[in-house]
């Protein structure tokens, strides 16, 4: 998953030639954002059913800089996006711009790159391309921008599950024996399903663009929001941004180490004594920290966590 350099500045070139429009606009008392609740690390939800992820803290940061408060509402993906169109919500999140999509929502530019690709169980063979998968049943979330994909290539054979949870599932029980979904919420649920060693995957069927976007024809509250996002300093959205993030796409690489290792880590990059105890403890209050140690992966998420806060993690980000 790759970050993208507009986030932070994109509302200037947008409210160029706007300014009337935008001094008429009357700001709204708050804002309701939805997504999916079953996508992490973007927007997931604890045992207990608290949301968190970057959508969360992403808006969280919007709101402290506006002085607007900002609701974010977890739902099946599906709903979502209607709950936008109806005018039940202002904001729908982690949304990909297709050709069908652009006649119903204004977006936002791109913040995000992720990847999309197919994963099948072990024992098929020679799935490598659109070509390969026809005549299989493929698993996709309802309403998703790779079921769009697929079905404009000529893939008719596809199974809509209302979440990416229920989608592995089915995978699991080999109700269906591919499915398509974004590489980071299928590492996860593959993970958390201990079914690591059960699938396979493709290449990249291709790189998809997150933005986040409001219904057709709300342009003013569109560019009023990304005026907000202009005040968002770009070591700011990187704090909940590029660390979230990779901890997400890159965990599934690093599983071994131990405390020792850490602390001989932060003394190589120069941390040392009462220095490490604070790194420790500003580590351990990331929320995505927090969820990666729960599911074992404590070793990288530390490596990863002083290697960034020092400023000598090997991810390259574009800011």
């Amino acid at each position: 998953m790759k970050l993208l350099s507009t986030l932070a500045g994109l509302a200037a070139p947008v409210l160029l030639g706007c300014g009337s429009a935008l001094a008429a606009f009357s700001p709204p008392a708050q804002l309701v954002v939805v997504s999916d609740d079953g996508y992490p690390p973007f927007l997931f939800r604890t045992d207990t059913g608290k949301l968190q992820g970057i959508i969360l803290d992403k808006w969280q940061l919007w709101s402290g800089k506006t002085g607007i408060p900002v609701t974010v509402e977890g739902m099946e993906w599906i709903k979502a996006q209607e709950s936008v169109r109806n005018g039940t919500a202002d904001v729908v999140d982690a949304m990909v711009s297709t050709e069908a999509r652009a006649k119903v929502y204004e977006f936002s530019a791109p913040y995000a790159d992720v990847e999309a690709r197919v994963f099948f169980n072990r024992s098929i063979t020679g799935i490598s391309d659109v070509a390969s998968m026809r005549g299989f049943t493929i698993g996709a979330k309802d309403g998703s921008a790779c079921a769009a994909w697929l079905e404009e290539r000529g893939v008719k054979t596809l199974l809509r599950f209302p979440s990416s949870d229920a989608v592995v599932e089915a995978a699991r029980t080999r109700e269906v024996p591919l499915f398509c979904m974004d590489l980071t919420a299928a590492q996860y649920f593959i993970f958390k399903l201990n079914l690591a060693d059960e699938f396979r995957q493709t290449e990249p069927l291709y790189v998809a663009r997150f933005h986040w976007a409001v219904a057709k024809g709300r342009v003013e509250l569109r560019d009023f929001i990304q005026q907000g996002f202009e005040r968002v300093s770009a070591a700011e959205l990187r704090v909940v941004l590029s660390f979230e993030m990779n901890c997400a796409s890159e965990a599934f690489r690093f599983t071994t180490g131990d405390e020792t290792r850490m602390s001989t880590l932060m003394t190589g990059l120069g941390v040392a004594g009462r220095a490490q105890s604070r790194l420790r403890g500003w580590c351990q209050s990331r929320p995505m920290f927090q969820f990666w140690y729960k599911f074992g992966l404590n070793p990288w998420a530390w490596s990863h966590c002083v290697r960034w806060y020092t400023g000598s993690s090997f991810w390259n980000f574009h800011w």
